[in-house]
């Protein structure tokens, strides 16, 4: 069986892995304040969605008790891309606050599972040199998909609004449509592109080893910084 390049889906991962945290971290903060939020309730609200991120390891370890790391990297793709329309949706209703608000924090929750999947999966699929090799290409697209959506998306909402005269609802709603396109279409060519190794199995251990591990970890961290 001919093995897929690395090019054929190292690009794509990586870039679907920036883009839903600049997109929750840095885009909404930009959507909130032109949709009439003052500075003080931006900060409150939005500081709150980097928690995923931070509190990741908690069930990091628990994700290859039930499926394949490439089974988990489809699905949050796909997830965060219906989450992505999730906003669109809820943006122009009376609810569009506590509607965004909960599908960022969905979006949030599932880009740091996939961030957990993604690199594990890079980790199996290739060799050690590999892994050196391509650390820079990974890097780079991680890199592209914060300049899209800070540099690219940012300016395309400012002349939806100024240029066409378009409202800061429909602008907003317009932006995240097509970022859920965006990430359809990546779960779409991923589900075609990206390789099934070997490796890549459910783990063989219990629920409560990895529990046990896990407070392992967890007491050893508070015995260190505590």
């Amino acid at each position: 069986m001919k093995k897929t390049s690395p090019w054929a889906w190292i690009p794509t991962l990586y870039f679907a892995e920036g883009l839903p945290n600049v997109v929750v971290t840095a885009l909404s903060i930009v959507m909130y304040m032109q949709m009439g939020l003052s500075d003080a309730e931006v900060g409150l609200y939005t500081g709150w969605l980097a928690l995923p991120w931070v509190i990741k390891p908690l069930w990091s370890p628990f994700i290859d008790l039930l499926k394949t790391k490439r089974w988990w990297v489809l699905a949050m793709q796909l997830l965060m891309g219906s989450a992505l329309a999730g906003i669109a949706f809820t943006l122009p209703t009376a609810l569009w606050f506590q509607g965004s608000m909960a599908f960022l924090f969905l979006m949030a929750f599932a880009s740091a599972t996939h961030d957990i999947s993604a690199d594990g999966f890079y980790m199996i699929e290739l060799d050690a040199h590999n892994q050196s090799k391509y650390v820079g290409l990974r890097n780079t697209f991680y890199r592209l998909a914060v300049i899209f959506v800070n540099g690219a998306l940012v300016s395309l909402a400012g002349l939806l609004e100024h240029h066409f005269h378009m409202t800061v609802v429909y602008t907003w709603t317009l932006i995240f449509y097509a970022l859920a396109a965006i990430f359809i279409g990546i779960y779409l060519y991923h589900c075609k592109m990206m390789p099934r190794p070997a490796e890549d199995v459910s783990s063989e251990k219990s629920v409560s080893e990895v529990a046990h591990e896990l407070r392992i970890i967890i007491g050893s961290f508070f015995c260190k910084f505590g």
